[in-house]
């Protein structure tokens, strides 16, 4: 009998206790769900998001492994005054990111530390609390083995304002785990698959021997700051890797769209 593939999910970016950060039902605010209260889009985009992943982790089935990027919380909100956080309180954040974690049953965790003002930084690294919670290994920058496939795992990848530019950062990636992994004397191991989240887009790069992929958030969009201030495109999804016996793998991408993700168009 053929030996079954390794299921591996990859999730970034939940920023449990933002408005539009990844939320059970019983975390939402029930006085947002009238249709004519100001903030009734965002319990639109907790409820379908999260409804979304439901859906999606019941057709995965079973998941051997569980790669989770970073920005598992949103942390105090500094730049929004707060305004946008549901939870103020991080270790209520912490408990709503443990439970949706938990809620993929995976049989394997890894988690990589997201960016400082999100997850702690100089007041400690909150996602530890987590990874104790979930049972879960966690690092700043892992390498992970599996059936002789190696996976690069880390949060922060640099972003990029012009869209033919979104790819770039992956090929740097690429090019610096070669220099580490062949000039500087094998400090890192030559990977397979390079992983990342942060920006909040999906892009992907194929070599001959190497996938790079910019992982999409698990999470809507409608912060302040980034209405304000960006324009590049926001992608809501996950990742899908199976890999074989032998270490081959296939790959599979799931991007969320709907029509509550549609910008309002004012009618004159």
């Amino acid at each position: 009998m053929m030996n079954k593939p390794k299921t591996i999910l990859v999730e970034s970016d939940y920023h449990s206790g933002h408005r539009a950060g990844l939320t059970g039902p019983m975390y939402r605010r029930t006085d947002w769900k009238e249709r004519e209260h100001e903030l009734y889009s965002f319990y639109v985009i907790q409820k379908e998001v999260y409804n979304w992943r439901k859906k999606i982790l019941k057709e995965i089935g079973d998941i051997d492994i569980h790669f989770i990027l970073g920005d598992t919380i949103d942390g105090r909100g500094e730049r929004s005054g707060g305004t946008e956080i549901i939870e103020p309180e991080v270790t209520s954040q912490i408990v709503m990111a443990s439970e949706l974690i938990e809620e993929a049953g995976a049989k394997e965790r890894i988690m990589v530390r997201g960016t400082p003002y999100h997850v702690g930084g100089k007041d400690g690294d909150y996602e530890n609390a987590i990874a104790h919670n979930v049972g879960a290994t966690i690092g700043n920058h892992l390498f992970v083995d599996v059936n002789g496939c190696i996976f690069d795992l880390k949060h922060k990848i640099g972003g990029s304002q012009s869209p033919v530019g979104v790819a770039t950062s992956l090929e740097k990636s690429r090019v610096h785990n070669v220099l580490w992994s062949v000039e500087s004397g094998q400090e890192q191991p030559r990977s397979n698959v390079i992983l990342r989240g942060h920006t909040h887009v999906f892009r992907a790069v194929m070599t001959a021997d190497t996938l790079s992929v910019k992982c999409p958030a698990i999470s809507g969009f409608g912060s302040k700051y980034g209405e304000k201030e960006c324009e590049s495109i926001v992608q809501i999804g996950l990742l899908i890797i199976k890999v074989d016996s032998k270490g081959g793998y296939t790959w599979q991408p799931r991007i969320l769209r709907g029509e509550f993700l549609k910008a309002p168009v004012l009618k004159l």
